[in-house]
C-alpha cells in the first residue's frame, strides 16, 4: 500500500493569504511558527492537510478544498477529515471518483460556495 505525501497549507487569517506547500517547506521554521500559534490559541493560521488525491485536473485535493462531485444534485462539498479519514460531504473521499471531482474553492476564499 503506498504510503500518503503529508503536506499542508496555512490560511493567514490576518493577512487574507493561502501560503501554500512550496512556500512552507522552503520556510519550515514558519510552519511551526503556524503550529505552535494555533496550538497557543492564537488561531490566526489555519493550517490543513494534503489528502493524498488530486482532482480531475491533477489538482491537490486539501482539506478545506471545497468540490463538485458529478452527480444528479451536482452538489458542492467541503473536503474534512474526520476520524483520521477525508470526508467529502456524506463519502468518504477516497470513494469518490477522482475523474469526476473538481476543486472549485475553499472554505476561507469561497465561503458563500458552501449552502
Amino acid at each position: 500500500m503506498k504510503q500518503r505525501e503529508i503536506k499542508f497549507r496555512a490560511w493567514d487569517k490576518k493577512n487574507n493569504h493561502l501560503w501554500d506547500w512550496d512556500y512552507i517547506s522552503n520556510h519550515l521554521e514558519n510552519l511551526v511558527y503556524w503550529l505552535e500559534t494555533k496550538f497557543k490559541g492564537d488561531n490566526r493560521f489555519a493550517v490543513v492537510q494534503y489528502t493524498g488525491l488530486k482532482d480531475k485536473n491533477e489538482v491537490e485535493i486539501y482539506e478545506g478544498d471545497i468540490v463538485k462531485v458529478r452527480n444528479p444534485e451536482q452538489n458542492h462539498y467541503r473536503v474534512m477529515l474526520i476520524e483520521r479519514s477525508f470526508q467529502s460531504g456524506a463519502w468518504p473521499i477516497l470513494r469518490i471518483d477522482q475523474g469526476f471531482t473538481k476543486i472549485i474553492g475553499n472554505i476561507y476564499e469561497n465561503p458563500d460556495l458552501i449552502k
